[in-house]
């Protein structure tokens, strides 16, 4: 046995290790009352034997402060839910066994729990110490210390989740414990629950929950919150215009999108409509400059996407200049424009004409603009006009126009 003695803390649990048998013994104070505290006393085998006793006998020292427990020792009772297997067994002032009512006997790893009830102790200062032996056939198999300190810590309260971010039907985890509490309770959607003052709690919202853990005692209030939020809504999963790039500024184009979760969607440019479900799609014809704003309803606030409408650009371009790189294998023309400051898309795809061999619709990796030169650069990750020679513009006669992606 450890010469130092088991503390144990108001609150907490002291581990015991018996080295007479391969057993352990846990002691749990618990207040209830400001000078009333539960016993939860955890015994378990931790051998690969059967380990027969007859009782837990507990006695408080005489050379420690008796004060610690008052005499009434004759007052315990069990927990309801313990009464039909253990029973309390007086046999002074201040010693008391606990004794089976059946079962004798402790199988390989089996863990028991009893809890007691009315357990009185003092809050003057000093310490008691408390005797716990595990008896068989009136012989001491092993002996423990528990050090009961009389003087309370501060009331304390903490509540923790696994999770605090779930997707509709998702469980989490509330756990809390709590220090010097007479009353512990969990409130939650203007409901009340009274709990243990330490423990733990499977819960599944339906929707974005706070809740909280109060701990009550000597007129005091602690409290300890956790919000759990539920996403029963989605982001929009899609939302997109077809055709894209738009290669004619008169043509109608469709926007369509998805999400989930939702009661219906609307479009902040066409008021009025409601597109009910998950899903939908409207015509319409584009114009130059429109953002188109997607809104998605559900039960939390909505979801929104904006599309920004690109039309094809109306200046038909000369190509400037043509550069090359046939090892690094990129390229990129220079376009002359009238404008000064045009808007710059982010992509763009560039149709050329009048090249022969060359005609077609090529995609840019980017386009850039030179104010100063009021000229567009657009690059290609790969030989636009491969084989021709740097610096050269190889085609005089091709047209370049730009049709930038709505995005």
């Amino acid at each position: 046995m450890d010469e130092t003695p088991n503390q144990l803390t108001w609150g907490t649990k002291a581990t015991l290790a018996c080295r007479a048998v391969p057993s352990s013994i846990h002691l749990t104070v618990q207040d209830k009352y400001p000078s009333i505290v539960d016993l939860a006393i955890y015994v378990r085998n931790t051998s690969d034997k059967e380990v027969a006793f007859d009782h837990l006998a507990f006695a408080v020292r005489k050379d420690h402060d008796a004060g610690a427990l008052v005499s009434n020792i004759g007052s315990l009772a069990m927990a309801p839910d313990q009464s039909e297997h253990w029973r309390v067994v007086r046999e002074g002032d201040l010693a008391f066994r606990l004794k089976p009512n059946v079962k004798q006997t402790f199988a390989a790893h089996e863990s028991v729990s009893v809890r007691l009830t009315g357990v009185r102790v003092s809050r003057q200062p000093g310490e008691a110490c408390i005797d716990v032996r595990l008896v068989h056939n009136k012989k001491t198999l092993c002996t423990e210390q528990i050090w009961v300190p009389k003087t309370r810590p501060p009331l304390l309260a903490h509540l923790t989740a696994d999770k605090t971010s779930i997707e509709p039907g998702q469980t989490v985890r509330l756990t809390w414990n709590t220090t010097s509490a007479a009353q512990v309770k969990l409130l939650y959607n203007g409901r009340e629950e009274r709990v243990e003052a330490e423990g733990f709690k499977e819960i599944c919202p339906a929707e974005t929950t706070c809740y909280t853990i109060r701990a009550e005692g000597e007129g005091k209030v602690c409290t300890s919150q956790v919000h759990v939020e539920v996403h029963t809504q989605q982001p929009i999963e899609m939302f997109k215009i077809e055709p894209n790039p738009i290669t004619d500024p008169d043509q109608e184009i469709r926007l369509t999108w998805k999400t989930r979760n939702a009661s219906g969607c609307s479009i902040d440019q066409f008021p009025g409509l409601f597109w009910p479900g998950n899903s939908g799609s409207h015509l319409t014809r584009a114009q130059q400059s429109a953002v188109y704003t997607l809104r998605c309803w559900g039960a939390q606030p909505p979801v929104e996407k904006s599309l920004q409408i690109w039309l094809p650009f109306s200046q038909t371009y000369k190509i400037s200049q043509y550069m090359e790189s046939s090892k690094a294998h990129w390229s990129w023309i220079s376009l002359q424009s009238t404008a000064t400051e045009p808007r710059v898309p982010k992509k763009v795809v560039v149709r050329i004409s009048k090249a022969g061999p060359f005609n077609g619709d090529y995609q840019a990796r980017e386009i850039m603009f030179n104010t100063s030169e009021s000229k567009w650069y657009v690059h290609f990750d790969y030989l636009l006009f491969p084989g021709r020679s740097k610096g050269i513009n190889p085609l005089h006669d091709a047209e370049v126009q730009l049709f930038p992606y709505s995005e």
